[in-house]
């Protein structure tokens, strides 16, 4: 039967490793159930056996037990260093219910308050949690009658989150790392060999699908980890990730400590168990291999499989009188793209519909954009090095706005535009707006907030608090439609005076209906499942009703969505609007960036970019700075970069080039190449800040970071302090903070950070 297949995988099936089998290898009803009994399994019986007289041997059939109503796991001593949060008090409750012994160790007075709140089988130890005099001493004085079982880290749960200034994220670094290294070496001072091993749990710290939540400061621990499977493979060290956004992270965590497998590096994300492992790249999935000339757009695969979207030839053509042709640098993903490679829209044809980029070439009659100018516009075909587009359908950008920002703007905020001239918004009104954290709900909210109407929103449930930290007060679940009743209660019966609608499920246009006030307005955004005007006009012919249809606006009316790009855009310079918050994604990752539109994971705007390397090409007019550029390895990355194109690198150090340094770089500069020095000490913001300043001042656009800055201090983890570690840590980790923090809103080709092959 089934269950002899499973058997068959293994080898101990061929030997006959066990006492139920002593003369062939396939079990009969007898066989399994004497060991179903044996494992604890009651009233076994074996269903559907057509017995053979002539074989002797069973058919197929189904097995039947009932499970033993608890089981007691053999006993076992876990040590967990706890959380400020509660979330290893909890863990401990969790273990002590299946028969372990846990020990709850705490460097803070709360300790024994949370030993006694998980009941029995949970005692508090105080230790010093920086010492490894400390743990040594708690590991010794384990019971020895019960087996060591294992020891989990926990205190990398504590933390600032995302948005921590570099003192905050040193703070958190260090207590995570800093304990975790006197742990390690604590337990290696014992001679201990946990039997499920040691475990660093970290949250968000491996940023998996572009969270924003979580505790960064985690993440030294999974190359601490790393280095321990090769120096101590005897503590068998695992890295394990919680899930920044789910409501009860810990859930997952007994079972993983209780039953482990083989995997080492392993992460919770949307109740999904994912391992990371090295692999040949192109196993990689998802990623599209982008020719390097510029005649090719992204196009739909026939089957309808966004994993498998197709780059289509395009033949090269002269402009027609009032087109342009633009280089695209990011373009905006929306979900009527997804819709079209799906196969789910009537719409043929290449992907992408809006963009930002520099005019290449301008046809006749072309008087608002020049070539050079770098505008924001509409398209058809966007996902592409090059897009010819109709002059009215762009506009020019703001000076000062990224690339990526300004393609959040063109069809989120001109459609929030044409649907409130529609619905004839007014200052007051009542305005629900239906998935506000999508890209057209946060761009309907600035303008209503701006407008002075009040704002009702949907939204899923984690989504919820961003929407609030805008200043949405009422927000409802986009998921029911229990949002109707609840708006009517939040206005006293009154509703709302405009719809926004997005939301075609079952029963959800008749919930927007039920709260939208008498002689209301209602504009319908979707495309499919939506109610015709006769339609309406039969349920509500009280409802001024408008379809807004974005695409054919495009096609047969372009001066009317290019008015509103250019009101927008004009706000946007005069900081009454702003671009949205955004993830960005590159073309060649272009189906995973549509499968996590789908899983509807974002908050915002999903925004792909063009690969750094054009044609083989860094930018020539561009500025690329690399940290850590004295040594060796900064020299090298220079020579790299200035072959492929860059127009200025700027090597970077804390002191002046050395002697070595000096000929590496006249070497350079005597093949022709613009190489710049520059003095600064990166863990230092006001030095990187200043720097930056310099460089603005007097060379290109800054295009790109390498963040190679290292300082040795090896020594085995035995020998190591944190101290030691600090020397290291903070040039990387510090250093590359500032990076981010002072260039996240430049329009970067890359920005790379070196790190040691122990990391991988």
């Amino acid at each position: 039967g089934w269950m002899d297949l499973i058997f068959g995988q293994l080898d101990g099936w061929w030997r006959f490793a066990d006492r139920y089998r002593p003369n062939h290898a396939l079990a009969g009803p007898e066989v399994w159930n004497q060991a179903l009994a044996d494992s604890g399994f009651a009233e076994s019986e074996v269903l559907g056996i057509d017995r053979s007289e002539a074989a002797g041997l069973p058919d197929r059939g189904v097995i039947v037990a009932q499970g033993p109503a608890k089981i007691d796991l053999p006993a076992g001593a876990w040590i967990l260093a706890a959380d400020r949060g509660g979330m290893a008090a909890q863990l401990a409750a969790q273990l002590a219910a299946q028969n372990q012994l846990v020990v709850l160790a705490d460097g803070d007075s709360g300790g024994a308050a949370a030993a006694a709140d998980s009941g029995a089988g949970v005692v508090a130890a105080s230790v010093d949690m920086e010492q490894r005099e400390s743990w040594r001493s708690l590991i010794e004085g384990l019971p020895p009658d019960v087996p060591f079982a294992g020891v989990v880290h926990l205190v990398a749960q504590d933390g600032h989150g995302p948005d921590a200034t570099a003192a905050e994220l040193a703070e958190d670094a260090k207590r995570a790392a800093a304990s975790a290294l006197a742990l390690v070496q604590g337990i290696t001072d014992a001679d201990a060999m946990p039997e499920k091993g040691l475990w660093f749990v970290t949250r968000g710290a491996q940023v998996l699908e572009r969270e924003r939540t979580g505790q960064l400061a985690g993440a030294p621990l999974w190359g601490l980890g790393k280095v321990v499977a090769r120096e101590a493979p005897q503590l068998q060290p695992r890295m394990l990730d919680l899930d920044p956004e789910a409501a009860q992270p810990q859930a997952v965590l007994a079972n993983e400590l209780l039953f482990p497998d083989s995997e080492s590096h392993i992460a919770h994300r949307q109740g999904r168990r994912q391992a990371a492992r090295l692999v040949r790249t192109d196993a990689g999935a998802q990623r599209l291999a982008l020719p390097q000339d510029a005649d090719w757009v992204l196009a739909p695969d026939d089957g309808g499989a966004i994993e498998t979207l197709r780059v289509q030839p395009l033949e090269a053509r002269a402009l027609e009188p009032n087109e342009v042709r633009a280089a695209v640098e990011a373009c905006g993903l929306n979900f009527l793209d997804v819709f079209r490679a799906m196969g789910l829209v009537e719409e043929e044809g290449s992907l992408g519909e809006e963009f930002c980029g520099r005019i290449v070439d301008t046809g006749s009659g072309v008087t608002t954009v020049s070539v050079g100018d770098r505008v924001a516009g509409f398209a058809f075909g966007t996902f592409a090095p090059e897009v010819v587009t109709h002059e009215e359908l762009v506009a020019l950008a703001p000076a000062g706005v990224s690339a990526t920002a300004l393609a959040t703007i063109p069809s989120v905020f001109v459609t929030s535009v044409l649907s409130y001239e529609l619905a004839g918004l007014e200052a007051g009104d009542r305005v629900l707006v239906h998935a506000g954290a999508g890209g057209v709900g946060l761009a309907a909210i600035q303008l209503a907030q701006a407008a002075g109407a009040e704002v009702f929103a949907t939204a899923s449930a984690r989504k919820r608090a961003y929407l609030r930290s805008l200043g949405v007060e009422h927000v409802f679940d986009s998921r029911t439609t229990a949002f109707g009743q609840e708006i009517l209660d939040a206005t006293g019966g009154a509703g709302v005076d405009v719809v926004l609608n997005s939301l075609t499920g079952e029963g959800f246009i008749d919930a927007s209906l039920s709260c939208l006030a008498q002689g209301g307005r209602f504009v319908e955004l979707a495309r499919r499942d939506i109610l015709t005007e006769e339609e309406m006009a039969g349920a509500r012919p009280d409802v001024a009703y408008s379809i807004l249809d974005l695409y054919n606006l495009k096609l047969h009316d372009p001066a009317r969505p290019g008015a509103a790009l250019k009101q927008v855009l004009a706000r946007i310079a005069a900081g009454e609007l702003a671009p949205l918050r955004h993830a960005r994604w590159p073309f060649a990752e272009t189906s995973a960036a549509m499968g996590f539109m789908r899983a509807a994971r974002h908050i915002g705007k999903i925004v792909l970019t063009t690969p750094a390397l054009r044609g083989g090409r860094l930018r020539q007019d561009g500025t690329y700075l690399v940290t850590g550029g004295m040594g060796g390895i900064g020299c090298a990355l220079a020579e790299w970069l200035a072959e492929r194109g860059a127009g200025t690198v700027v090597l970077n150090g804390r002191r002046p080039p050395d002697a070595a340094a000096e000929r590496a770089i006249e070497a350079l500069r005597a093949r022709g190449f613009s190489i710049e020095v520059e003095i600064a000490d990166v863990t230092d913001p006001a030095a990187l800040d200043a720097m930056l300043d310099r460089m603005d001042g007097t060379l290109p656009p800054l295009a790109g970071v390498i963040h190679s800055v290292g300082v040795l201090a090896d020594a085995a983890l035995g020998n190591q302090n944190w101290e030691g570690f600090e020397t290291v840590l903070w040039p990387k980790m510090l250093g590359a903070w500032h990076l981010h923090r002072a260039t996240a809103e430049r329009d970067l080709d890359l920005f790379v950070l070196f790190s040691s092959v122990a990391g991988v």
